[in-house]
């Protein structure tokens, strides 16, 4: 006798029977009346294939409001395909030893997090940094709506709210692995939309070339540090991705062929994606080669697995994920903020304007292309891109400020001499070489 609409005071009015007969309160709740007169509430499903039911408690100790709580749990369960029965289970256990946000923190990272990601470094910062020292020692089936909405609004309201919105998105998929894992009966985050912590705005910023000139002049400011001149340098020659740059170990690149590979793990693509040095960005790698050496008593070549951009106190650490960014913050640029991805947009968007083939260019930046056409078209463009990268970096090269920049360099980055560079006098009367052959002939001079 199903009645989706019953009352609770209707549930005292079921009289008992000689058989135990059951009345259907909707969406799995049930209600069985035995013949003794015990009334009680029960949750029928169906998982693989099999009807079950999962007995949620006696009436009237348990009210009709909180049995369809219960019921509502376990639908939730059955649609993820888990059994409620193991859920209640996981859930007494956990009642019973609370595991702390900082301990399933871990948990997530490991198995999740980990398997996810190419790099689930920034996650674990971002974690130490803003969300540990506050919450980490609470057990986090204690942790409440307004907590968590404390903390993403704190940051919001410090005038951050991209940075809020990563903070909560961060936080939404912890809990709702926590969920999953029964270890949380809801996602304390969903109460906090993301309307009312940041509006998403498409970033279009690129650099015009009078900023281009303002930003090749002030990679020599001590402020800003070598390393970090030379990485910003890197990715406008190459146009990579920051991660992939910080990432990228010596393995990864070979002065024999003017080659940087990005291994398929480290490629935001899944697809290794080969890079082709200009002139410039292997002179940049063999200065960061011979700073990587420097002290080490090595050879003249670094150890396979160390990185080229290493933490400063480990070869085989990489650099901090925040590092670039937060190096760029110390330099008063003369212009408005930009991050190292506006970079490679700034390069797309000025090798677009120069009339480069937007294949090349698309492939240079290691995108996949979508549709019926990226399906069909496999072409690496290899000997384009290689001419293509090498006349950015001879054009790029015109905007910087003087010759002596290169000469500050060298004086700036102690332990660092870059290769020696061809000084014969130009003859001004023979014709001009094209620039992917006069990449070549510097090469070869070398």
């Amino acid at each position: 006798m199903p009645d989706a609409s019953i009352a609770a005071a209707q549930l005292r009015r079921l009289e008992p029977c000689p058989t135990p007969y059951t009345v259907g309160l909707g969406a799995g709740l049930g209600f069985v009346v035995r013949p003794g007169g015990a009334k009680t509430f029960i949750y029928r499903y169906t998982l693989a294939g099999r009807q079950q039911r999962i007995r949620l408690g006696p009436w009237p100790a348990l009210t009709l409001e909180v049995a369809r709580n219960e019921a509502a749990r376990y639908c939730l369960d059955v649609v993820h395909g888990q059994s409620p029965v193991q859920s209640r289970a996981a859930r007494q256990r956990s009642l019973r030893h609370p595991i702390t946000l900082e301990a399933f923190a871990a948990r997530w990272l490991a198995e999740v997090v980990s398997k996810a990601r190419k790099d689930p470094r920034p996650i674990d910062w971002m974690l130490r940094r803003e969300v540990l020292p506050r919450l980490g020692g609470r057990p986090i089936s204690s942790i409440g709506d307004a907590e968590v909405q404390e903390l993403v609004f704190h940051k919001r309201d410090l005038g951050r709210p991209e940075a809020a919105a990563a903070l909560r998105h961060l936080l939404k998929r912890l809990f709702d692995y926590a969920r999953v894992c029964h270890e949380v009966e809801t996602n304390p985050v969903d109460s906090t939309p993301l309307k009312f912590v940041a509006r998403h705005k498409v970033r279009t910023r690129a650099f015009s070339e009078a900023e281009l000139r303002l930003f090749l002049a002030r990679l020599d400011s001590p402020r800003l540090g070598a390393r970090m001149g030379l990485a910003l340098e890197l990715i406008l020659l190459t146009l990579c991705r920051k991660s992939e740059l910080m990432l990228a170990r010596w393995e990864h690149v070979h002065f024999d062929t003017h080659t940087w590979e990005v291994p398929a793990e480290l490629s935001k693509s899944g697809l290794p994606h080969i890079v082709y040095l200009s002139p410039r960005a292997e002179e940049i790698f063999r200065m960061l080669s011979n700073a990587v050496l420097a002290g080490s008593g090595e050879g003249s070549k670094p150890r396979k697995e160390w990185f080229v951009l290493p933490a400063e106190n480990s070869r085989t650490q990489p650099l901090s994920p925040s590092a670039l960014n937060t190096a760029i913050t110390r330099v008063d640029w003369a212009m408005p903020h930009f991050t190292p991805h506006d970079l490679r947009r700034t390069g797309s968007t000025l090798l677009n304007e120069q009339g480069y083939a937007p294949d090349w260019i698309e492939k240079a930046l290691n995108h996949s292309v979508k549709g019926v056409r990226g399906v069909y078209n496999r072409a690496q463009y290899a000997e384009q891109r290689r001419r293509m990268l090498a006349e950015w970096a001879t054009w790029l090269e015109k905007l910087k400020p003087g010759v002596e920049t290169h000469q500050q360099e060298s004086i700036r980055i102690a332990s660092i001499q870059p290769p020696e560079r061809d000084e014969r006098p130009v003859d001004e009367s023979a014709p001009r070489t094209p620039p992917l052959e006069r990449a070549e002939q510097v090469r070869e001079n070398r």
